[in-house]
């Protein structure tokens, strides 16, 4: 997944935290599916910007703090634990750095004007193994077909030949590769 963020493979080495981070709440908020293969796999939750944007700063606090205490509480044992405790801290900071400048723009704003509001929810984090092909785009296909008749599903493809697929699914097409779909 961090590969999509960034064509650069230090980048994505770097960015690697925060998909880790985003991946595990959107585990833990149960908006995560899996095809039956296992290849693909795809995100569809409720649009909570908020929500989310305090459920992610917390997060980022305890880990933050984690590392800190591991940092004063090993320097008094092990000297090595503090520069660890560092290295860390500055890696979470890259993380985030990076995935504010890579995920700036439409990644990060699935939802635009042109997006209706009623019961909003985005799709987003389509993965697939390397050598399989479609198993993400059809499960996120089965799972907007599972949604309530007048939901709005929004979403922001990561390239051009994703932002396609979307529109050959029915979503209608919105600026900087967002797409939306009324079931």
């Amino acid at each position: 997944m961090a590969r999509a963020f960034t064509p650069n493979e230090g980048a994505a080495v770097a960015v690697l935290p925060l998909i880790v981070i985003v991946s595990f709440l959107q585990v833990v908020r149960r908006a995560a599916y899996l095809d039956e293969t296992r290849t693909g796999l795809v995100c569809l939750s409720r649009h909570r910007p908020i929500v989310d944007a305090l459920i992610m700063g917390a997060v980022f606090v305890v880990l933050f703090a984690g590392f800190v205490m591991m940092g004063y509480l090993g320097a008094a044992t092990i000297p090595a634990l503090d520069l660890l405790a560092l290295a860390m801290m500055a890696w979470l900071l890259a993380a985030t750095v990076l995935g504010v400048v890579y995920m700036s723009g439409s990644l990060t704003t699935p939802v635009g004007r042109e997006t209706p509001r009623h019961q909003l929810h985005t799709i987003a984090g389509l993965a697939q193994l390397p050598g399989t092909r479609l198993t993400a785009v059809l499960l996120a296909r089965r799972l907007v077909a599972g949604l309530p008749p007048g939901t709005v599903v929004a979403t922001a493809a990561a390239s051009d030949t994703l932002h396609g697929q979307y529109l050959r699914l029915g979503f209608r097409p919105g600026k900087h590769r967002r797409a939306y779909l009324v079931v």
